[in-house]
């Protein structure tokens, strides 16, 4: 899951070194250093909703895994937007700082920078929704995603940006967003689904399957199917978690 994501950003730098010009390789890994940097800070939330949601997964609490669920989207969505409006507010010194003086470097620097921005709050709910996949026992699919997103969409429309379209360093970093959003859709979907996935698992048969089952059973004498009884209404919640328009709806 990890080596997807880690070799297809690597593949990047590649593709912009294949432009043979040092300012816009210069370019590229000053960007991709304002990522990463952001990238360490929201990452530690993801981990530690790994642990908790394993935790709330492992004793069948299906409502505990909702808050931690809705607690570290809004931690991690409000620490990206602090850091994507301190970048924004600072891109001018950023530029300074990474690049120094040369004027073309800034201004190829600063032409990129939007969809780094855009980049950063796309991540964090990747990076979230990744570790609680991990959590969920899901790798294969979010590696699925990732080799579909960052393998067979990301990499081909990045060299068909930078080389055909002649976009140069910004034809690398539209294709990195575009492919991040990408995964964020699938992974939105998958979530829903894992999401009721456990809630069928922790609480049960749904109703219509018990009863059907119980009919039959008692048709032919044999001791009748204990069905679930649902949690009482005062013990039950919604978890809406809005991922960027894919309404996760879950009543637990």
């Amino acid at each position: 899951m990890v080596a997807f994501d880690l070799w297809a950003y690597e593949a990047l730098t590649l593709l912009a070194g294949g432009l043979h010009s040092p300012i816009a390789l210069a370019d590229h890994i000053a960007v991709s250093n304002v990522y990463s940097w952001a990238y360490l800070m929201f990452r530690g939330v993801s981990k530690a909703a790994t642990a908790l949601v394993g935790a709330a997964v492992g004793k069948k609490e299906l409502a505990e895994v909702a808050r931690v669920l809705e607690v570290s989207f809004k931690v991690t969505l409000a620490i990206c937007t602090v850091m994507v409006a301190c970048c924004w507010i600072g891109r001018g010194q950023l530029a300074l700082w990474l690049l120094n003086e040369d004027e073309n470097s800034h201004e190829a620097f600063v032409s990129a920078f939007p969809y780094m921005l855009a980049e950063i709050l796309i991540g964090g709910v990747n990076s979230l929704l990744s570790c609680v996949f991990a959590a969920f026992g899901r790798q294969g699919s979010v590696s699925l995603g990732l080799f579909i997103c960052q393998w067979v969409v990301q990499l081909p429309a990045a060299w068909l940006l930078e080389y055909v379209a002649v976009l140069g360093v910004l034809g690398l970093w539209i294709a990195s967003f575009s492919a991040n959003a990408l995964n964020m859709i699938y992974n939105g979907v998958l979530m829903r689904r894992s999401l009721q996935s456990l809630r069928k698992q922790f609480h049960g048969k749904p109703a219509y399957e018990c009863e059907k089952t119980r009919g039959v059973k008692e048709m032919h004498g044999v001791v009748p199917v204990h069905c679930p009884v649902p949690p009482a209404d005062k013990t039950s919640r919604w978890l809406n978690c809005e991922f960027w328009g894919l309404g996760l709806s879950l009543k637990v």
